[in-house]
């Protein structure tokens, strides 16, 4: 016991200093950000609601339900960006108020074209909103048009990368998966959605970052995800932060050469969660301490109303499904089938493999907790299926068998 204390405490060192780290630079960099004078990105966020209303809350992105662009979110975004006051930077990056009359929509409204009629101020206080730093300064230079360019061009230009580098380390099969995968979830709205890109760009990033590595990992990075749970915390509005935990995370072990994989994908989840909840924690203490006003109520509030009700939990949900409901479950049953041939057809890359199904078992752990959340928002919270239909996708490929043939098919038959 002595000796894993022993061995335990570099590393909880390390991510306390990693913690206090970010901590440091998160509030610095939204201060600084918050620095900027409001003349300076008036103009353009004036420009960028005029381009929300002109198309509506929610607008259909190819005829496609599913990809709708969440306008409602982004007119939040640049409602904090408007409202921001220069003249109290660290004030307004932990404060972030936002202006609202009977709805947000028309507080916003009101906000940027008629600010001398009464309205409401609120704070948006118990998320980060580390999005300021992309958006503030594309403010100043261009409008949301010019940003949702500039993110279309940084996102191809990544996910290119990505996928050239994946092919190169894991082989063309990965790297066919992980395309399709991204493609499907994030083509086309992700990029013209400043709620969406925000993650998915620490999700690519760190991605790009795990498979950029020439030799395969002899242990987990578990500080760099740390890192990376803690960054998307940052960016993140409850949307589909497991995307930033399941692409790289799934890629990380796979480029690794660890005696376990099971065992270094717990540590990579754990490292993740606890900076995901943890810097996400750190806000609400950082609120208390500059402003003096306590986040207890207010959180304690939103985890209620964002996990289960009377109204939306699991229990309620199966207990009112009807037949409209049986081809989901046919697919269900349908995947159970497919499991039980694949470990009937080879039970030891079953079992192998086995360590992707805890990444589907973490994005379905998150649906059951936050199940009311995921339903009212399902316009968006669909896309982190992408943290199921990855690994699961990546466990069937592997299970049926080697990913990757000729001389890398050695050692990594079924990985």
């Amino acid at each position: 016991m002595n000796a894993t204390i022993r061995r335990c405490l570099p590393l909880a060192g390390r991510l306390l200093v990693a913690a206090v780290t970010l901590l440091a630079g998160f509030t610095v960099l939204l201060t600084l950000a918050n620095c900027i004078p409001h003349s300076a990105v008036a103009d353009g966020a004036t420009r960028s609601v005029h381009t929300i209303f002109e198309e509506g809350q929610h607008p259909v992105i190819w005829g496609e339900k599913l990809n709708r662009l969440d306008n409602f979110t982004d007119a939040l975004i640049l409602n904090m960006t408007f409202m921001a006051d220069e003249r109290q930077p660290l004030q307004a990056a932990m404060r972030n108020r936002i202006a609202y009359k009977d709805n947000l929509m028309e507080g916003t409204r009101r906000a940027f074209d008629e600010p001398t009629a009464p309205y409401d101020v609120g704070e948006y206080n118990r998320y980060w909103h580390g999005h300021q730093l992309l958006v503030r300064p594309m403010m100043v230079v261009t409008d949301l048009r010019g940003l949702r360019v500039f993110n279309c061009i940084v996102m191809s230009v990544l996910l290119i990368l990505l996928v050239a580098f994946t092919w190169l380390r894991l082989g063309w099969k990965v790297a066919a998966a992980v395309t399709a995968v991204v493609l499907w979830v994030a083509l086309p709205s992700v990029p013209l959605c400043m709620q969406f890109a925000h993650v998915f760009y620490v999700a690519l990033v760190a991605a790009l970052w795990v498979v950029a590595r020439r030799q395969p990992r002899t242990e987990a990075p578990v500080t760099a995800f740390f890192v990376i749970g803690a960054c998307t915390s940052y960016v993140d509005l409850l949307t589909v932060p497991l995307v930033t935990l399941a692409l790289p995370g799934v890629l990380a072990v796979m480029h690794s050469d660890t005696r376990s994989r099971m065992r270094s994908t717990w540590m990579l989840v754990l490292a993740w969660a606890a900076g995901y909840f943890g810097l996400w924690a750190a806000k609400w203490l950082m609120v208390w301490a500059v402003t003096g006003e306590g986040m207890v109520e207010q959180v304690m509030h939103y985890m209620a109303i964002h996990t289960w009700s009377e109204h939306y939990t699991p229990w309620t949900f199966v207990g009112k499904m009807q037949f409209s409901h049986a081809p989901h479950m046919l697919v269900g049953a349908s995947l159970l089938a497919l499991l039980y041939v694949l470990f009937a057809r080879g039970r030891k890359a079953f079992v192998d493999n086995a360590w992707l199904l805890i990444f589907a078992g973490v994005y379905v752990l998150w649906v059951l907790v936050l199940f009311q959340h995921t339903v009212w928002h399902f316009a968006f919270t669909w896309r982190g299926t992408l943290a199921l239909v990855l690994p699961v996708l990546l466990f069937v490929m592997a299970t049926l068998g080697p990913l990757r043939w000729g001389r890398w098919a050695k050692g990594a038959a079924h990985r």
